[in-house]
Parts: C-alpha cells; sequence; structure tokens
C-alpha cells in the first residue's frame, strides 16, 4: 500500500479523558510495516484526536521506521464524521472535507482520493484538524443532552415532547444554525 488509515476506537478513560492508545499502537504497527518499504507513505489520521496527535504519529512512526517525516513519509489529519447506521452514506456525502499535514505532496493525493466525493474540501491547520471531530462530538452530545432534558420537562408537564422539539426543529434561521456561535 502506498497509505494507510487510523480509524480505531479512542474511548474515555475512567478519568474522561480521551484513551488514544489504539491511535498510538496503530502508529507502531504502520512504522513497522514501512521499515523496508520504499517510496513516500502516507499515515491519514480518521479517529477522533485532541491536538497534538499527528506529531506525536509522527515521531512514533519515525522512531520505529526509522524513516524521516516528510521525506519517506508524511502524516495527514482527516477527521471523519461519521454516524452509526449510516456510516457509509455519510462517507459519500459528506457536509465537508478536512484536511491537514505540513507535506504538499500528501495533501495533493488526498485531494484525488476525495475528488468525486460532493463536498468542499477544506485544508486548515492540523491543530485544527485535530480538534474539530472532538468539537463536533461536544456538540452532538449537548444536543442530546438539551433533547432528554426537554423531554424530562415535558414528561412532567404532560407535554408531547416529540412535537415539541419537531417544532423547534422547524427554525432552521435561528436554532438550527450557525446564529451565536
Amino acid at each position: 500500500t502506498e497509505i494507510s488509515i487510523i480509524c480505531v476506537g479512542t474511548p474515555s478513560t475512567d478519568e474522561g479523558h480521551l484513551n488514544l492508545n489504539y491511535v498510538y499502537n496503530t502508529s507502531k504497527q504502520i512504522g513497522m510495516g514501512i521499515r523496508k518499504k520504499d517510496g513516500f507513505y502516507i499515515v491519514v489520521i480518521r479517529s477522533t484526536v485532541l491536538p497534538g496527535t499527528n506529531r506525536k504519529v509522527g515521531e512514533i512512526v519515525e522512531k520505529i521506521s526509522g524513516k524521516k517525516r516528510n521525506t519517506h513519509f508524511a502524516v495527514v489529519s482527516n477527521p471523519e464524521f461519521l454516524r452509526e447506521g449510516t456510516a457509509v452514506k455519510d462517507y459519500y456525502n459528506p457536509a465537508i472535507t478536512v484536511l491537514a499535514s505540513d507535506n504538499v505532496k500528501a495533501l495533493q493525493v488526498m485531494r484525488e482520493i476525495y475528488k468525486d466525493i460532493n463536498a468542499p474540501i477544506e485544508e486548515t491547520d492540523i491543530e485544527i484538524a485535530e480538534i474539530i471531530k472532538y468539537v463536533n462530538n461536544a456538540f452532538h452530545t449537548l444536543k442530546v443532552s438539551f433533547a432528554n432534558e426537554i423531554g424530562n420537562i415535558c414528561k412532567k408537564l404532560n407535554i408531547d415532547s416529540h412535537k415539541v422539539m419537531e417544532l423547534f426543529c422547524k427554525d432552521t434561521h435561528l436554532n438550527i444554525s450557525p446564529y451565536y456561535f
């Protein structure tokens, strides 16, 4: 292969922190796999990560493989935005494709991979690409918590919470929009 895509779980630790062990262990395996490989290699991170992970993955691959970052391989942050049950549909129909790397060649390859996907490609700073999926996940959690709280209030008042939320979601000017952000 010429590209490895890291899309492994990053579960929470008992303290609520992001556990990146699966990402780092996969990076070690990639480093071992490309030791004797000729040519340029690209490591793509799709998992939910925090800023600094791209750098750390590069350090791990460099140490294990004996190869030099941005000479023999590159690391690209390319967060995935997939939902359970609709992951394939979401892959082919994303709202946006986010790419970040300190290597121009790797970004060109990734743009080519996504050229037939009907979504804008946004190239950004590595740290922004690393944290955006975490931000999305946090916001989705906030929405679920909000809906659950509205459901609890409506239940106590004997109001149909589904109709309330259906009406709430019809407002795409303020409620479901970039306003207030």
